[in-house]
């Protein structure tokens, strides 16, 4: 949470004053500039977002001179006026408006970081909660680094002020460690390279263990980086303030098996190389962003990917209104303009098939606009200046293309075509080479398909759990997974509260929309058997099934 700097009376605490000169936000402006170049998203964090449009209106305040010293609740600003300063930010940026409320709680642990930075007695600019009688705003004050410092640790989690703690001593340390450094620096003629290495030694920071699992379990929250604006996978009701699709759902799971909330989080780089930035720089701790499990990316030594969760088809999303619903021969392209999102291993599939075949690959749009995402790709489709035949990706990508495309222009036949070389996606989740963590999220995803395999399901766990065979008994109950340093129920607590494999796939992948109903026991076994053929590939393998499907698991 954020300092409260107004109590209910509306007095304002001791050492606070308000903003009275643009040089008193100057520090904080800074600090905001630096944190918008370091992030790997295309547009700016909601964080950052509400951060900005808080000192853009005390800006305003102070150039109006309306701010008195007498007066401190003329500096915060109620929550729907900070929401209409964000949304009129994004229109400038030509970016629909997406004020996250949820997301306002991150300003808080970067605001350590700016605290921590700071020089000793500094007076700032900080961030935090004011109350107006029955509603909250924000808004910024003026305090000391050190009562700034101990304020937001009030209302920080443990794990917080440990982690901000251990950044403060080691800064310390770097700092009484520079004058030794100096000093062999200056004996560097008589000892030739020994005080360089020795500089190397004390000053460069050593990679540190990664120990994802128990940052998690200590902060009692799990960072799940998404997409957040695709259909079925994951999207989000703004209004509702609710998530929906697969990787939601995993995420959920995983949540589930560690007994922690789940903060979702807009990862919207299509680049794989950006997208991971995400991870590196550790604002997410795991990424289920349909993301394409790759040899090339795998190779990279910072990360590793968890176990491939879905099974993609690539297709093509013809926009010549004449074509047939037939597979697209590679012929059928020829001289085309093929339009693809950069730095996607749809991308490399067509690199592939060009070397076959002459046509036109295209990544942006006439005036120079990068084909980056969902959304500037609906942007490029809906201009009158057609810069493509065709569209090419994965299937769910393009299903929504499609269906913004025929609500625009009901009359004309859209469609989408697969590749008549039938090429699958494996989408799998990407985490930091940790392998106690990269074990906790593998066994997640294999107990919801395990799960699947021998038929429990959240209507009749509880049943299995309690008298079920032992070899339900002991997987519900974790037998023999002691290593995983979770606790005995972490498999019951998946299925009870997710469900397995089967029934997150349905909520997700053939419900209609979030508010899909849940279906009766008899009723939901019904539904499986009947789309047991329409989910290939995605179902289990199983050597005598006249199609059997692509997901596999090891033996519990």
């Amino acid at each position: 949470m954020l300092p409260e700097f107004l109590d209910q009376q509306s007095e304002s605490k001791s050492t606070i004053r308000p903003p009275v000169s643009l040089e008193d936000l100057q520090s904080l402006r800074c600090w905001l500039d630096k944190k918008e170049r370091e992030s790997s998203r295309q547009v700016r964090p909601a964080w950052i977002e509400v951060a900005w449009a808080l000192v853009v209106l005390a800006e305003q305040q102070v150039e109006q001179s309306q701010i008195s010293v007498s007066k401190p609740e003329q500096f915060a600003f109620e929550t729907h006026i900070v929401a209409r300063q964000v949304a009129k930010q994004r229109r400038e940026r030509n970016l629909r408006s997406r004020f996250v409320t949820d997301e306002i709680k991150r300003i808080s642990s970067h605001q350590l970081d700016f605290l921590a930075e700071a020089g000793r007695g500094d007076t700032l600019a900080v961030m935090g909660w004011y109350r107006f009688s029955k509603r909250r705003g924000l808004g910024l004050a003026m305090m000391t680094r050190e009562d700034a410092l101990d304020m937001c640790r009030d209302e920080t989690s443990p794990a917080q002020r440990e982690a901000t703690g251990r950044k403060s001593a080691h800064d310390q340390g770097k700092r009484r460690l520079q004058p030794v450094v100096f000093a062999l620096a200056a004996l560097n003629f008589l000892l030739g390279n020994l005080a360089a290495t020795v500089y190397y030694t004390l000053i460069r920071e050593t990679p540190q263990p990664i120990d994802t699992l128990q940052t998690i379990l200590r902060s009692n929250t799990m960072r799940c980086g998404v997409d957040g604006s695709l259909l079925h996978f994951s999207l989000r009701n703004d209004a509702e303030q609710t998530w929906w699709g697969l990787d939601v759902e995993l995420c959920k799971a995983l949540g589930a098996a560690l007994n922690v909330k789940v903060e979702f989080v807009k990862v919207s780089a299509s680049q794989f190389e950006n997208r991971i930035k995400a991870l590196l720089d550790q604002d997410v701790d795991i990424l289920f962003r349909n993301t394409s499990h790759t040899l090339t990316r795998d190779l990279n030594n910072a990360i590793v990917f968890g176990p491939n969760y879905f099974y993609e088809q690539e297709y093509f999303l013809d926009l010549s209104a004449s074509g047939m619903g037939t597979a697209v021969a590679v012929d059928g392209i020829k001289e085309k303009n093929v339009c693809v999102k950069p730095g996607t291993s749809n991308e490399v599939t067509l690199q592939q098939i060009k070397l076959n075949t002459d046509f036109n690959i295209i990544t942006r749009t006439h005036g120079g606009e990068v084909l980056s995402n969902n959304i500037t790709l609906l942007r490029a489709l809906r201009s009158d200046d057609a810069i493509c035949d065709f569209v090419f990706g994965n299937y769910y990508v393009l299903k929504q293309l499609l269906l913004d495309k025929k609500r625009r222009s009901p009359d004309k036949k859209y469609m989408l075509r697969p590749l008549k070389q039938v090429t699958f996606d494996p989408l799998a989740p990407v985490l930091l080479r940790d392998y106690q963590w990269q074990s906790v999220v593998s066994y997640s995803i294999y107990a919801l398909l395990y799960a699947d395999k021998l038929n429990i399901n959240s209507y009749n766990v509880d049943d299995k759990y309690a008298s079920g065979s032992a070899i339900e008994q002991n997987f519900l109950r974790a037998t023999d997974m002691h290593n995983l340093h979770l606790t005995k129920d972490w498999v019951y607590r998946i299925i009870s509260k997710v469900g397995n494999y089967s029934e997150i796939y349905y909520r997700s992948i053939e419900c209609g929309y979030v508010a899909c109903k849940r279906p009766a026991e008899e009723e939901f076994y019904n539904i499986m058997e009947n789309i047991d053929q329409s989910r290939w590939p995605n179902k289990l393998f199983r050597a005598n099934d006249p199609r059997p499907g692509l997901l596999q698991i090891p033996r519990f």
